[in-house]
Order: C-alpha cells, then structure tokens, then sequence
C-alpha cells in the first residue's frame, strides 16, 4: 500500500489518447489521469476515484502482445493513502461547508447609511448563497476547518438610506459590477431585483398592522386586513415596507356617521305581553363592516 501526500499527487491532468494505454487491456485511453511523485500514472482525477488502472506509454512499436503475456501485464493501482499536509488540521470529511447566515443591519448601520455583506460562490457551479463575516474570512483566509477550496467568498457595501431610487441603483450596480468582474453569472439575478432590501426612508412609516377595520384594497375592493405601510405621498399600501415592484394602495373605510337623535323626541316604549319592545326609538350607528 503507497502513501502519498496531497503535494506529490498532481490531479485533473487529461489525455488525447496518444500518450498512454491501459496496462489493463492495451487499449489507447483517453481522459483524466493523475500522477504520483514515483511518475506512475492512473486513470482517474484523483486517487479517490476508484478503480485507477496504472497507465503505461504507447510503445514504439504497436504489435499486440500475445494473450498470456497480455495477461501478465495486467496492472491495477495500488490502494493509495493521502496523508493530510497541515498535521493539525482535521480530516477532510470533518470540514464544514458555509451556510445561509445572512449578516442584519444594526442601528449603528443605519446611522451610517450602509453596512457590509457577505456572500459565497461555489468554485465549479453558479451557485450563491448569503453568509456573514465570520465564514467569509475563513473562506478567504483557506481555514483548514472549512471547504475553502469549494467556495469562493467576498463583501460588499449595501446602502440603506438615501433617495429610494438612487439607493436602488447604487445597490443593483454594485452586484452588476461583481458579476462582470468576476464572471459571477446570474448573481444579479440571484437578488430577484430586490435592491432595496433593508432599506429604511425616515419618510414612510413601516411595519403597521390593520385588523381589517381601517382599509379597503383599492385594487380589489375589500376589507384588508395585514401589514401596511404609510408613503409620505402615496398614502397607506399594502406590505410592511415599501418596495420598487408595484403594490397595492389602501383607502380608509367611511365609517357610517351615528345618528344624533334629539333625547326629547325619543317616544316612551310599549311592551307586549311577552315583555319584548315593540318599538325603540335608538340611534341608528353602523358599524365600519367589510366596506364592499
């Protein structure tokens, strides 16, 4: 059984097919192969790929070899044991991988206009997911206790005050600008236009709650009843916060105004025999209902 360190094995090298064959069948082979410090060559990517076929160079001379000599040289690759180079570092299949943890503006951030975050890329796929500080820089500073070498991570400032659309665009350039630079494809559309998350304008009064009896959906004409917000020129909307995509307006509910009635001219009631009020002279309130 040979013992090889990551650093004497080169991986992911490839082949036409004009310099090897298979030690197994003869055949030319085409494809990944790796190679040991001894030069020995095996098929696969990596020593984790099973099954690797010690590769041999193509002889000058192609005459096929004779069935029992063909025999003979049939030979498969010895188990092959990679020894860990950072000796204090855990196993490979202790490492963790980077989790969506994404990283919450405080008021000291508000104060300040922006705050910082934090994403992660896979090395080998477009795929991207929000993380915080914490993981970006044991990412970026190859932490043995992480799969550093599957992900690829960075921060970036968000704004979150300022004039809506303006933040807007600040904030959609800057992830434009990172998918152009970095060949980052479809990070923009990761965010699915939402460039103003955590925005805050002083302005509008969010994160309100109607029980049903204040609003009616303009769009739909009924009560509503939900979070809503209140634009300084738009008036109350539908949501907790506002966002660029189109929402709904809310209009107040018009109340049924009480009927004042004169005390004096209230008539004495009657009863029947069954003691109920035949007649009653109160006043007529309607309340604010599902306005229809």
């Amino acid at each position: 059984m040979a013992y090889y360190p990551k650093s004497q094995i080169k991986t992911n090298l490839k082949t036409s097919g004009d310099e090897f064959i298979l030690s197994s069948t003869k055949e030319k082979y085409i494809g990944f192969y790796y190679e040991v410090s001894n030069g020995d060559k095996f098929s696969g990517k990596t020593p984790d790929d099973k099954g690797g076929i010690l590769l041999l160079p193509i002889p000058a001379d192609q005459e096929p070899e004779s069935a029992e000599a063909e025999e003979q040289s049939v030979l498969i690759s010895p188990p092959i044991i990679i020894i860990n180079d950072y000796p204090n570092s855990p196993p490979t299949n202790t490492r963790s991988l980077p989790h969506y943890a994404p990283t919450i503006p405080t008021q000291k951030d508000y104060n300040l206009g922006e705050f910082q975050r934090y994403f992660a890329k896979k090395t080998n796929q477009n795929i991207y997911l929000e993380i915080n500080k914490e993981t970006c820089d044991k990412l970026k500073n190859s932490d043995p206790n992480i799969a550093f070498d599957l992900y690829i991570a960075i921060s970036l400032s968000w704004d979150l005050s300022g004039e809506q659309d303006q933040t807007y665009l600040i904030n959609k350039n800057t992830i434009t600008l990172i998918e152009d630079r970095k060949n980052w494809y479809g990070f923009t559309q990761w965010f699915k236009d939402d460039f103003l998350k955590y925005y805050q304008n002083p302005d509008i009064q969010t994160d309100l709650f109607t029980d049903g009896t204040e609003f009616i959906n303009r769009r739909t004409k009924l009560a509503y009843r939900g979070p809503y917000h209140i634009h300084p020129e738009k008036g109350p909307m539908v949501g907790a916060k506002h966002i660029q995509r189109e929402h709904d307006y809310l209009d107040p509910i018009q109340p049924t105004p009480n009927l004042i009635v004169d005390p004096t001219s209230i008539p004495t009631p009657t009863y029947s025999s069954g003691g109920g009020s035949t007649s009653g002279g109160g006043g007529g309130y309607s309340g604010g209902g599902g306005g229809y």
